[in-house]
């Protein structure tokens, strides 16, 4: 299954611009050792087979009239969440989405994940790891000198501090942008160039506000 991405290009001579893809190959023409390329996970590299995790309208819907009934910040939804990612099966978007992430490691270009899971939720950092390797996808090349930490330059939300493990950036659902650049100082990585693919151009809109 394909689905349209939207793509955010950080170039140093022409600004930022928005493109949108049908396949991920297209931005390989924008790519280069000096490229530092972001993948979202949900909906991007991979989905999932249980209908409540997908990210449609009647899932949101219901994860909304859920979300009436429990505390989000609670063990019990926490666990539920847990639950529900660690008990599905899931499916890349594009069959060659793998292939094409390494034979950009082979180029030596610099790529991270940056998703809007908790990593505090008990297992959930593991598990997100444990299902991009299931299907031949391992960001954990990406700084390896600083491979786990919490991202202090963002404000936490209900006590959730957002992090950064192997490879993946958590923004503990909380908006990609300030996560982004917050990671960014706090390792003092400055790229000349950056692309970021997402589902959602939302995100992107505030990944450019703070970059």
């Amino acid at each position: 299954m394909k689905l349209i991405f939207y793509v955010f290009l950080v170039l140093p001579i022409f600004g930022a611009e928005y493109k949108q893809i049908s396949t991920i190959r297209e931005i390989s023409e924008n790519i280069d050792i000096d490229t530092l390329v972001i993948f979202d996970i949900n909906e991007t590299l991979i989905m999932p087979d249980d209908c409540f995790l997908r990210a449609t309208q009647s899932a949101k819907k219901y994860r909304i009239s859920l979300e009436k009934s429990f505390d989000t910040n609670s063990d019990i939804y926490k666990n539920l969440l847990r639950k529900a990612w660690s008990n599905t099966s899931i499916k890349l978007i594009e069959e060659d989405m793998a292939l094409f992430i390494k034979e950009l490691k082979i180029r030596k270009i610099p790529m991270i994940a940056l998703t809007g899971r908790f990593e505090e939720i008990e297992g959930m950092g593991e598990y997100t790891h444990d299902q991009l390797n299931s299907i031949g996808i391992d960001f954990s090349d990406a700084f390896r000198e600083q491979s786990r930490f919490l991202i202090s330059g963002v404000v936490p939300i209900d006590r959730v501090q957002p992090s950064f493990n192997q490879g993946v950036i958590f923004a503990s659902d909380q908006k990609k942008g300030p996560v982004l650049s917050a990671f960014l100082d706090q390792i003092e990585s400055f790229p000349k160039k950056i692309v970021v693919i997402d589902n959602r151009k939302s995100c992107l809109e505030s990944i450019q506000t703070e970059l």
